[in-house]
């Protein structure tokens, strides 16, 4: 991996159940990093749809490339210019140089 090709700042999240006013447990979604990646589009695979919540959704597959880390798992997202990547695998190309997050973009 360059490093010079890691561009766009983007914030690792992840989510905690906290509780509202009334009680009731509600899933929000905390920062846990704001570090350096770039974007790909991995070859071959095309986008899908499937329901979600009782509607149709698009997704859109793209690959995340950052600098190795511990502690980043498949329930945590990634925020990038107001979208969100939904991390579906974490792999490990080049023991800890580097990660590649396959993640999900819901349209």
């Amino acid at each position: 991996m360059v490093i010079g090709r890691l561009d766009r700042k983007i914030s690792l999240q992840s989510a905690t159940m906290t509780k509202n006013a009334i009680g009731e447990s509600v899933k929000t979604w905390t920062e846990v990093a704001s570090i350096w990646g770039t974007m790909t589009y991995p070859k071959g695979l095309t986008s899908d749809e499937k329901l979600e919540q009782g509607r149709e959704t698009a997704v859109v597959p793209v690959e995340w490339w950052i600098r190795y880390r511990t502690g980043i798992t498949e329930a945590m997202r990634i925020l990038y210019e107001s979208e969100y990547y939904y991390i579906t695998r974490v792999n490990y190309p080049d023991r800890n140089k580097s990660l590649k997050l396959v993640c999900e973009k819901r349209v």
